[in-house]
């Protein structure tokens, strides 16, 4: 199986080296449709000729309703993988990490190691990517807030073993919004439209480089940045995003989903829980 994602050919990562995904982007930036960009690329099979693309199981946080709610009508259990109220994202969020916790327990008492590296008559665990899209709004309930902060934190520190990631988008990764030692956890980090994002964003971001050091690059909606564990690299790297949401959406997502085999995963249906 390849993990690897690529944006494009300057935006390349491995979800595995580099687990979990924290994009940010001032408004009008094509924040989400980087969000786009990296599950359509994440969902595919399409890889290499000696290996698999991912194929995750994405599922998808849209409090503010928008782009990624109306993924549910085509989605394959679309009305199990999308939510909108924090409600219903605090119960994904849970069920994911009970999902998460009963394959821990079936790896340790048949196999044992990193999820990857689990293969069983030929089969192997489908990866599973949780999108919360515009994260500070999410967290903006106090009645769920400290409920959905603390399955985040769990899967943030115990997913990457199981294959379970997450990818946040949020406009300014601050303190208030999202507590650091979390955002720290995001290996993956992008920043789109860099020019329009203040010195502080930048530095909660890359807190390696100073923002006077960052590549330039031009002030086009598309244009971004991003670092990853895993590549050597001493500083984000710069690329332009190309247009996923001029796609034709729906179909491009039937696409990929007919592509996917069920039979080439280990079947989890004993434990598996959906919403």
């Amino acid at each position: 199986m390849n993990f690897k994602i690529s944006i494009t050919p300057d935006a390349t990562f491995d979800m595995r080296k580099s687990p979990h995904i924290l994009v940010s982007g001032v408004t009008g930036s094509a924040k989400s449709t980087a969000l786009m960009g990296i599950n359509l690329r994440a969902m595919t099979s399409k890889g290499t000729v000696e290996e698999r693309g991912p194929c995750v199981l994405s599922f998808f946080i849209d409090p503010k309703n928008a782009e990624f709610s109306r993924l549910n009508e085509f989605l394959d259990n679309g009305n199990k993988r999308v939510v909108t109220t924090s409600t219903m994202a605090a119960k994904l969020l849970r069920i994911t990490c009970e999902n998460m916790e009963s394959r821990y327990r079936y790896m340790n008492a048949n196999f044992g190691g990193d999820f990857s590296t689990v293969i069983r008559d030929g089969k192997v665990y489908r990866t599973v990517l949780i999108t919360i899209d515009e994260l500070a709004s999410l967290l903006l309930d106090k009645k769920t807030r400290d409920e959905i902060l603390s399955y985040m934190a769990k899967l943030l520190l115990l997913g990457r073993q199981a294959g379970f990631f997450l990818c946040l988008g949020m406009q300014r990764p601050d303190a208030t919004s999202f507590p650091r030692q979390l955002s720290l956890e995001c290996n993956t980090r992008i920043l789109m439209r860099p020019n329009s994002a203040d010195n502080d964003s930048k530095r909660m971001l890359y807190p390696f480089v100073d923002p006077k050091q960052l590549p330039i690059t031009a002030d086009y909606i598309g244009n971004g940045l991003i670092f990853a564990e895993g590549n050597d690299w001493q500083v984000p790297h710069p690329f332009v995003l190309p247009n996923y949401m001029a796609l034709d959406i729906p179909n491009v997502i039937r696409h990929i989903e007919s592509n996917i085999n069920p039979n080439w995963f280990i079947d989890e249906t004993d434990y598996w829980q959906w919403i």
